[in-house]
């Protein structure tokens, strides 16, 4: 099932931080851990070095049956000065899929509110939504609105 975007408003963004929860990673893992615990990610996953530790979270959802898989990369080739590399992966009920990889810094929040799935980025800095992506069939979008 897809939850279709609906039309923005402040009311609807500030509703949706609101109820975000923060995604909890686990410890660092390793590359090796992560191919066999998840194998569909070997693929994406051929090209990192074996030593790069990485940090995973799930979001299930029973009620709409999306489910959200984080896998954050970490060390100096993955971490800049705007954060470390995070993928982003979204299941309909038909397995995970890739849906969005940015660089980005903790906290990551996601919110299953007013009928939709966005994630949001960083903190709210005096009364200032963070950045929020939202999700739109099998990718998520930017939500430009401030």
């Amino acid at each position: 099932m897809v939850l279709p975007h609906k039309a923005d408003s402040q009311e609807n963004r500030e509703q949706r931080w609101k109820h975000a929860e923060e995604v909890v990673f686990s410890g660092d893992k390793g590359v090796d851990d992560l191919r066999k615990a998840y194998p569909f990610l070997k693929e994406d996953f051929q090209d990192v070095h074996a030593s790069a530790p990485v940090r995973i979270a799930e979001s299930l959802n029973k009620t709409t049956g999306i489910n959200i898989l984080f896998v954050r990369t970490l060390g100096p080739l993955y971490c800049g000065s705007h954060g470390c590399s995070l993928d982003v992966y979204v299941d309909h009920g038909k397995g995970f899929r890739k849906a969005l990889t940015v660089v980005a810094f903790d906290p990551v929040h996601i919110s299953r509110a007013n009928g939709q799935v966005s994630l949001l980025f960083g903190t709210d800095n005096n009364g200032k939504i963070p950045l929020e992506w939202i999700l739109k069939g099998d990718s998520f979008e930017a939500n430009r609105r401030r």
